[in-house]
């Protein structure tokens, strides 16, 4: 690598998510190809202080006051003392703080967008474009919407999201037998269509009583109650558990027959798909999002133009009177995210667009 990376994440996030992740294995991977990493969290979050420093150094400061503003000088003194070349945010909660320290610093400011959100045109949102140097996009999808009618197009830039796979080790693990387990995995929340993946088990479980579903993740604790008491209500609860998050998702993937997609907003990428066809296990999801930029249907897994609980159903019933068909998308699941989307791809086209 000719050119020296010193790269700064700020990372203003009070939880852990999927940002979050992604961060941390950008900044595993960039690590290894000689970049030097750094991350700045807020003050008094041990969880992310903690984490991060697994893949980089971290810089505590005040990121939730005023946007961040109040660690302006903080930060300007670390970004000059550690001669960083390249600041990435993740949010346009502290795009003012990055333009600001891009001005008084000269570092190369870096926008990375996670979600699928029109271009907006309004005089703060052009100030941020004019003074992003690259727009990173984990999509086509995020990129069409973002560049659609935009006259800073060419600071776009599509990079894939991708796995670690050294999270997913080779395994023999396999479902048990004796059931037939559906299984989700990522944010417990009402824009993710939950209701129709268990009202879609409720109709199979009539008829296939080995059905179970697993659901994986946290959310909104009313949410998560409105959710178990419709459960109950419709006499599930002995077939559906709900796991909480965890931290074991190789086991947890490669231990369900199928894992379920079923957002009701299109999802900017879907990585929980990538890592569920990875461990070799079939997905469903819809054409909603960038989904179908990951599986094409029928061949690594199944896409629905139209999903309701009925046809989600059909669907997952095929898989279990036809295991070799469910066999057949998982193996092809498993190359097709090995080939294109890993962490090592995403590095790599990261450090070519930045």
């Amino acid at each position: 690598m000719e050119k020296e990376f010193r790269i700064l994440n700020i990372v203003s996030a009070k939880i852990w998510g999927g940002g979050e992740q992604y961060v941390y294995d950008v900044s595993k991977a960039l690590g290894l190809r000689g970049c030097t990493m750094f991350t700045a969290v807020n003050k008094n979050n041990e969880l992310m202080h903690r984490r991060f420093s697994e893949v980089s150094s971290v810089f505590t400061t005040r990121l939730h006051t005023l946007n961040g503003l109040f660690s302006l000088c903080a930060l300007t003194r670390f970004i000059r003392e550690n001669r960083i070349s390249h600041l990435m945010i993740h949010t346009g909660k502290i795009a003012a703080l990055s333009i600001l320290l891009k001005k008084l610093t000269g570092v190369r400011l870096i926008f990375v967008k996670h979600n699928v959100v029109a271009n907006k045109t309004d005089f703060y949102h052009r100030l941020i474009q004019k003074n992003t140097d690259r727009f990173i996009c984990v999509s086509r999808l995020v990129y069409d919407v973002q560049t659609a009618d935009n006259p800073f197009k060419e600071k776009y830039r599509i990079v894939h999201n991708g796995i670690d796979t050294g999270r997913f080790p080779p395994s023999q693990e396999k479902p048990d037998s004796r059931f037939f387990t559906v299984a989700y995995a990522g944010r417990i929340s009402p824009e993710k269509g939950l209701e129709n993946l268990i009202e879609a088990c409720v109709i199979l479980h009539r008829k296939y009583p080995q059905i179970r579903l697993k659901l994986a993740g946290d959310g909104h604790p009313d949410y998560m109650c409105r959710l178990k008491r419709d459960v109950s209500a419709s006499g599930a609860e002995p077939f559906v558990s709900f796991e909480g998050f965890t931290e074991k998702l190789a086991s947890f993937y490669r231990q369900s027959d199928v894992v379920v997609l079923p957002s009701l907003v299109p999802e900017a990428f879907g990585l929980s798909l990538c890592e569920a066809m990875y461990c070799r296990t079939a997905v469903i999801s819809n054409t909603l999002g960038a989904q179908k930029e990951i599986i094409e249907h029928h061949q690594s897994g199944i896409l629905l133009d139209r999903l309701t609980p009925e046809s989600l159903a059909d669907e997952i019933e095929r898989l279990v009177l036809n295991p070799e068909t469910k066999n057949a998308l998982a193996t092809a699941g498993h190359q097709c995210v090995a080939n294109r989307f890993t962490i090592n791809h995403t590095a790599d086209k990261l450090l070519d667009a930045i």
